[in-house]
């Protein structure tokens, strides 16, 4: 299945939902809404969705012949039935704006500790150019760029060889990790709560919504380990009950669920805790990545002093026999 980009789609259904709250048929919406898709290749699916809704075929079944995820068919087909494809089209843009949003708050903050690096591989060598030229600079620098690249650069191509060859053992090891692992279950458990919520409150029975709910979990782990959830409810518990059983997702979710049971309002507690969730990943990857810089910092400090040693120790026999030895006469 084609990935595209998240904030293309969150235009998309976006400017749907505007539009077909407006009255405007969804013929006449869906070029207007395709037109501000940047991706060419999803713009070229869009034109085929286009020809199909031309000749008559419900969006929903349009979308699954288009390889759109069942998540998506599932709503905007519920949206379809029940007259609210507007709500239904709302409820797609605000999930996909989540998960553009937390890609680009991620982003901007990688940009300054990256820079740092670029420091860190080209400042400390910056008096090798004064004292040897530009090529021992350049010599000197590649050889800081393979210390600082090389490593991170095998550690992903590892990661490419076991997603390749088992993903799973890689989704494990995710959450398993100290603080990167915590981060993952929630931004997992955020994108859970936010599908069950939107599916619950379209309509959609919650056998059904469990399990397109968990195909948005986003970890392979963690989606096996939540098909689990199904025994307890066939033997007549409660989903804060089979939650509490499976322990796939965070430790709190199923007070959460319990109370939303008892209130009625299941989807609201999603919701609710969907937007914790998120705060909770937010502020965990503030921590994390503010942590970044100060290791920047004292890398660069190392790096730093072993070059002003080197070039003491390099340069300090010169400047003695300049200076002459003072206890000769």
């Amino acid at each position: 299945m084609a990935r595209w980009r998240a904030r293309d789609k969150a235009l998309l259904y976006e400017t749907l939902a505007r539009l077909q709250r407006a009255g405007v048929s969804l013929l006449e919406s869906w070029p207007l809404a395709a037109a501000g898709v940047r991706d060419s290749r999803l713009r070229r699916v869009l034109e085929q969705v286009r020809g199909h809704i031309v000749r008559g075929t419900r969006l929903s079944e349009a979308l699954a012949d288009a390889a759109f995820t069942p998540l998506e068919v599932a709503l905007i087909d519920i949206g379809e039935r029940n007259g609210r494809l507007d709500r239904s089209l709302q409820e797609l843009a605000a999930l996909f704006e989540q998960q553009d949003r937390v890609r680009r708050r991620l982003r901007g903050r990688l940009t300054y500790p990256a820079l740092l690096l670029l420091a860190l591989m080209l400042l400390p060598a910056a008096p090798t150019w004064v004292t040897a030229g530009p090529m021992a600079y350049l010599r000197e620098v590649a050889g800081a760029v393979a210390w600082s690249v090389l490593p991170p650069a095998a550690l992903l191509a590892a990661a490419s060889l076991v997603r390749a060859w088992r993903p799973v053992l890689l989704h494990q090891l995710l959450v398993c990790l100290p603080v990167v692992g915590r981060i993952a279950r929630w931004h997992a458990g955020a994108r859970f709560c936010r599908a069950l919520s939107a599916l619950l409150a379209a309509g959609v029975e919650l056998r059904e919504a469990l399990d397109l709910a968990r195909q948005a979990l986003g970890n392979l782990h963690l989606y096996q380990r939540s098909a689990s959830l199904y025994g307890p409810l066939e033997r007549g518990a409660t989903l804060a009950e089979a939650l509490q059983a499976c322990g796939a997702l965070p430790n709190d979710l199923p007070e959460r669920v319990a109370v939303g049971e008892r209130t009625g309002e299941l989807d609201r507690s999603l919701a609710q805790a969907a937007e914790w969730y998120e705060l909770e990943a937010e502020q965990g990857e503030r921590s994390l990545l503010d942590a970044l810089p100060v290791l920047m910092y004292l890398l660069i400090a190392v790096r730093v002093g072993s070059v002003v040693v080197h070039f003491y120790h390099e340069q300090a026999p010169a400047v003695e026999r300049a200076l002459g030895d003072p206890e000769q006469p």
